[in-house]
């Protein structure tokens, strides 16, 4: 292969790198505590990677508020619920779109 080949091959390999790199954002797992609020859904994010949701439409308080763990690696949000009705784990991971002091938003 052609010095000029080869130069081409690298930048490219170069290039995708990366753009591969970066689609991922890492957030400040900081600005992601507190209380959060979607329509009547309420979350609690906690430093210990504790956390809590409730539903007031379902007529739920935070003192009766569901537990979860969570952790938050480069934009994937994942919350690890788990059941009084056996020892199952439900993991539901979103992709965070945007994470402020503000706003969260993820899909």
């Amino acid at each position: 292969m052609s010095r000029k080949k080869w130069g081409i091959v690298c930048a490219g390999v170069f290039l995708l790198g990366m753009l591969s790199t970066s689609c991922k954002e890492d957030l400040d797992e900081e600005l992601l505590l507190g209380k959060w609020r979607e329509g009547s859904e309420y979350y609690r994010y906690d430093a210990d990677r504790t956390g809590v949701t409730w539903d007031v439409a379902d007529d739920m308080s935070e003192e009766e508020a569901l537990s979860f763990t969570w952790e938050l690696t480069d934009d994937h949000l994942t919350h690890y619920h788990q059941f009084e009705v056996g020892s199952a784990v439900v993991p539901k991971t979103y992709k965070v779109t945007k994470l402020t002091a503000s706003q969260l938003q993820y899909s």
